[in-house]
């Protein structure tokens, strides 16, 4: 087991998310503890990573389509079916 939490901790960690709220508020990109990029970028390998677990194969990822190279199955990963009309649109 780990050590105990502490006060500090739950601070820390509503932080990030904190600032993120307060920047968008305010529209001051400027002020975010972290450029959203690196959280993009994050996230979107561990995407990857549970994509290609659950797929049982190695994924071939080219950042700049923002798609699997050749592989319709793990493409259709990156988005879900959604009830309309919270339809997420193809072109953003």
């Amino acid at each position: 087991m780990g050590p105990a939490s502490t006060d500090a901790d739950a601070v820390s960690k509503y932080a990030h998310w904190e600032n993120f709220i307060s920047c968008v508020r305010s529209r001051k990109a400027q002020d975010l503890h972290a450029p959203i990029q690196e959280g993009a970028i994050s996230t979107t390998l561990i995407h990857l990573a549970n994509m290609s677990y659950r797929l049982g194969r190695t994924l071939h990822f080219d950042p700049v389509k923002y798609t699997c190279t050749g592989d319709t199955e793990a493409n259709a990963m990156f988005k879900r079916d959604y009830r309309k009309p919270f339809v997420v649109p193809d072109k953003v």
